[in-house]
């Protein structure tokens, strides 16, 4: 039966069951319920008659008495049931049929329009029902029947899981389930970086802290900025006599003064000097590219990183004029606990034939850029910064008990000359007091790294290199003959040479 015929027959009864059936919905949620037991039988009444409205029915056609209202829902219902348990009328089957993907259902009759919109009504009826802290038995035993009898879709008015809204979540309690906090504060846990296995964090470090080729530390890049705004001291100055040039070392007490002028020129730029250190440091740094501000997350990770950096890279001081300040200072910046971890260092020979005023002169310099030069040095006997400096890193370095390579560089051609006492020279003339003095020193240099040799776990070696990237055959034979006069040479300082030439 069409629902406007049955509108138009009688709008009367029509009414005063649709204001029923919106007062039936509403009760559940009045402070007092005493209907509550009849909740799921007013939930089936409004759905029977919505659905036999729109098939032809005796039952409708009938006028009923005053005692038939209340009854005739319920007969409906009975009759609209399946023998599957839905609630389905055998002559629409066809009908309700369709595709039941939403999980609410429209119960109003077609051709009526709704002068109030019962969608609230509805929905605070619905969670009436289903509020377990009034009623927990009547709500379990009611989910165990929907169970057993295979009544998916019963209540039309509870969405599916998944599917709740907004207005829904507002009604629902706000009391949390015990799974649900585990799995939020699961989510919600943060992973700590030391829970990784000691393996995998050395790993990370050495990624982040460590490369193939030595770590040179030279800042000899900043040389051009001070020779530029500063009067460089000379350590010997040249004598002409007789179509021949002689060079005779500065006396040292002009020289010290050479040096205070030098300081003083370089006062006015020294905030520009630490500004080009600044601005230059990303890409002449030694230790550019590493992650060197993972070093001040933690003291404990400073601890860690710290120890693959100093233990699994190579460091080298290549400047024949001040390698060993230079190590000096860099002892000295990273203190006893790194200085264990050091696990090889590269490093060139004194050259002991540049002399006292030489050396003085390259130690000035260095001050302006490494402060911690300044902070090492001990009173050098006769201001010789070249002896002061080994005795530093001989001291030091006997604390290195991981120190298993000790590399010193020697440059192939003149300065194997120079170092083995196969070269010399008629134009540089000393007096006889410098004379003793360099033979002093040099004598006390080699006891003390012969002294170094015997402290560290592994004897050092002293390895041979060419300047030139390409070996000649003519080199590498006269390295052959010059062999053994290294070795008898490196034997006073207590090293190991190496039989074959590097590039």
């Amino acid at each position: 039966m069409n629902p406007e015929h049955l509108l138009s027959n009688d709008r009367s009864m029509f009414e005063a069951e649709l204001e029923g059936m919106i007062a039936d919905a509403a009760a559940p949620i009045r402070t007092t319920s005493p209907e509550a037991s009849t909740i799921p039988d007013v939930i089936n009444r409004k759905r029977s008659i919505a659905w036999e409205s729109e098939a032809p029915s005796l039952a409708l056609k009938r006028r009923r008495t005053n005692g038939q209202d209340q009854a005739l829902p319920l007969r409906i219902t009975e009759s609209a049931r399946s023998k599957y348990g839905n609630f389905v009328h055998h002559s629409r089957t066809s009908f309700l049929n369709r595709s039941n993907d939403s999980p609410m259902q429209n119960t109003r009759l077609e051709g009526h329009r709704s002068s109030k919109p019962t969608e609230a009504t509805s929905r605070q009826a619905v969670h009436g029902q289903w509020d377990f802290q009034k009623d927990d038995r009547k709500h379990e035993e009611l989910s165990e029947l929907h169970r057993m009898e295979d009544m998916k879709y019963s209540n039309r008015y509870v969405l599916n899981s998944g599917f709740f809204s907004h207005h829904d979540h507002a009604s629902l309690p706000n009391k949390p389930s015990s799974r649900s906090q585990d799995r939020k504060s699961s989510r919600l846990r943060r992973f700590s970086f030391y829970e990784l296995p000691p393996k995998i964090r050395d790993r990370i470090y050495r990624l982040l802290l460590t490369k193939d080729g030595p770590i040179q530390i030279d800042f000899t890049w900043l040389r051009p900025f001070i020779n530029g705004h500063a009067r460089i001291p000379a350590p010997a100055i040249t004598v002409r006599h007789e179509k021949s040039e002689y060079y005779i070392s500065v006396p040292f007490d002009r020289l010290v003064q050479d040096v205070t002028l030098l300081q003083g020129d370089m006062k006015p730029y020294a905030a520009a000097l630490e500004n080009k250190i600044t601005k230059t440091h990303t890409v002449r740094a030694p230790v550019r590219g590493f992650a060197i501000p993972l070093l001040r997350v933690s003291k404990r990770l400073h601890e860690e990183a710290a120890r693959v950096l100093y233990m699994h890279n190579t460091f080298s001081f290549p400047r024949s004029t001040s390698a060993w300040m230079v190590l000096e200072s860099f002892l000295a910046t990273i203190g006893k606990t790194n200085i264990a971890h050091l696990h090889q260092i590269d490093i060139h020979v004194p050259m002991w034939h540049l002399g006292v005023q030489a050396d003085f002169v390259e130690g000035a310099i260095l001050n302006l850029v490494l402060p911690a030069v300044k902070m090492t040095v001990r009173k050098p006997p006769a201001h010789d910064r070249l002896l002061s400096a080994i005795k530093s890193v001989t001291e030091t370095l006997s604390h290195a008990q991981n120190l298993q390579d000790l590399v010193l560089g020697l440059a192939y051609g003149r300065e194997t000359d120079i170092w083995t006492e196969r070269y010399h020279t008629t134009r540089a003339l000393i007096s006889v007091s410098d004379a003793e003095e360099f033979a002093t020193r040099r004598k006390e240099g080699t006891e003390l790294l012969h002294q170094l040799s015997d402290t560290i776990p592994a004897r050092p070696k002293l390895r041979v290199f060419l300047t030139s990237a390409n070996t000649t055959r003519q080199a590498k034979e006269g390295f052959k003959k010059e062999l053994p006069r290294i070795q008898r040479e490196a034997a006073k300082y207590g090293w190991v040479v190496e039989e074959n030439l590097q590039v």
